[in-house]
Protein backbone atom coordinates (compact mmCIF):
# COMPACT_ATOMS: atom_id res chain seq x y z
CA UNK A 1 0.00 0.00 0.00
CA UNK A 2 1.60 3.55 -0.62
CA UNK A 3 0.91 5.86 1.80
CA UNK A 4 2.20 9.17 -0.57
CA UNK A 5 0.30 11.12 -2.16
CA UNK A 6 -0.10 11.28 -5.55
CA UNK A 7 0.03 14.54 -7.60
CA UNK A 8 -1.02 15.13 -11.11
CA UNK A 9 1.33 17.30 -13.25
CA UNK A 10 -0.44 19.82 -15.19
CA UNK A 11 -0.67 20.51 -18.78
CA UNK A 12 0.95 22.94 -20.78
CA UNK A 13 -2.69 24.27 -21.38
CA UNK A 14 -3.58 24.67 -17.74
CA UNK A 15 -0.25 26.43 -16.92
CA UNK A 16 -0.86 28.71 -19.17
CA UNK A 17 -4.12 29.22 -18.05
CA UNK A 18 -3.13 30.00 -14.48
CA UNK A 19 -0.07 32.29 -15.86
CA UNK A 20 -2.61 33.96 -17.58
CA UNK A 21 -5.50 34.18 -14.53
CA UNK A 22 -2.28 35.54 -12.18
CA UNK A 23 -1.29 37.79 -14.64
CA UNK A 24 -4.87 39.51 -14.56
CA UNK A 25 -5.04 39.60 -11.03
CA UNK A 26 -1.60 41.38 -10.55
CA UNK A 27 -3.39 43.90 -13.22
CA UNK A 28 -6.39 44.51 -11.07
CA UNK A 29 -4.58 44.66 -7.56
CA UNK A 30 -2.23 47.46 -9.39
CA UNK A 31 -5.07 49.32 -10.76
CA UNK A 32 -7.16 48.81 -7.30
CA UNK A 33 -4.17 50.18 -5.26
CA UNK A 34 -3.57 53.32 -8.27
CA UNK A 35 -7.00 54.41 -7.29
CA UNK A 36 -6.83 54.19 -4.14
CA UNK A 37 -3.18 56.23 -3.98
CA UNK A 38 -4.69 58.84 -6.44
CA UNK A 39 -7.81 59.00 -4.35
CA UNK A 40 -5.87 59.89 -1.02
CA UNK A 41 -3.79 62.37 -2.75
CA UNK A 42 -6.94 64.03 -4.23
CA UNK A 43 -8.17 64.05 -0.90
CA UNK A 44 -4.76 65.62 0.81
CA UNK A 45 -4.08 68.50 -1.95
CA UNK A 46 -8.00 68.51 -2.99
CA UNK A 47 -9.02 70.41 0.37
CA UNK A 48 -8.88 74.51 0.56
CA UNK A 49 -7.94 75.71 3.83
CA UNK A 50 -10.96 76.40 5.82
CA UNK A 51 -9.44 79.25 7.65
CA UNK A 52 -8.16 81.13 4.68
CA UNK A 53 -12.56 80.71 3.20
CA UNK A 54 -13.67 82.11 6.62
CA UNK A 55 -11.59 85.23 6.91
CA UNK A 56 -12.19 85.84 3.16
Amino acid sequence: MNTQPQFKTPTQAEVQKIIHRAHRMRSEYFAKSIKAGLFNLQGVFGHKNPVAKATA
